[in-house]
């Protein structure tokens, strides 16, 4: 891994780590807030929360739950190809947003432990994610590092990635 990459890594850890500190003391929710709260009080997820937003998804991550949310950073999008995020954004693409979206959530509440003890995940898409535990690091599809876990909201958790997962072509 160049160093670069080590810094913006390190970076995204700690952007998430405050997010876990400062949830407590969230201003737009006193309370522990349900997964959208969550993401609106962090400065690591906007894109997502847009994306689920657009996808008209927010109601389902409102409600009860208990779902599993692996949140791409706003630094894991901007790393996607030129052009790949607004592509999604148009207004022909929504389909095909929904189901990016929904391979991002989890029908069920798991702890990055239980993560670390699966093989596979089935998403909200009805499709499944590779689980490779490296250590004390999750690997989803071989690719993507869940590299925070665990952070609370009412109606499930949040585990931060850093990268887009991307549902197997049909």
């Amino acid at each position: 891994m160049s160093h670069l990459v080590r810094v913006v890594h390190f970076v995204e850890v700690l952007a998430v780590l405050g997010l876990t500190v400062a949830l407590g003391g969230c201003i737009r929710h006193p309370a522990t807030p349900n997964l959208v709260g969550a993401m609106q009080c962090a400065c690591s997820f906007e894109t997502f929360n847009e994306l689920v937003a657009v996808a008209g998804l927010s109601g389902t991550l409102e409600g009860p739950g208990p779902f599993t949310v692996l949140a791409p950073t706003d630094a894991a999008f901007a790393r996607l190809p030129a052009g790949r995020l607004e592509e999604l954004l148009r207004p022909e693409n929504r389909a095909q947003l929904r189901q990016v979206v929904l391979y991002h959530i989890l029908g069920r509440k798991f702890s990055r432990a239980e993560l670390q003890k699966q093989s596979t995940l089935t998403t909200l898409s009805n499709e499944a994610i590779q689980v490779t535990p490296v250590g004390q690091t999750v690997l989803l599809n071989d690719r993507v590092q869940v590299f925070t876990g665990d952070i609370a909201a009412s109606n499930g958790v949040i585990h931060a990635l850093d990268g887009v997962l991307t549902p197997p072509a049909k």
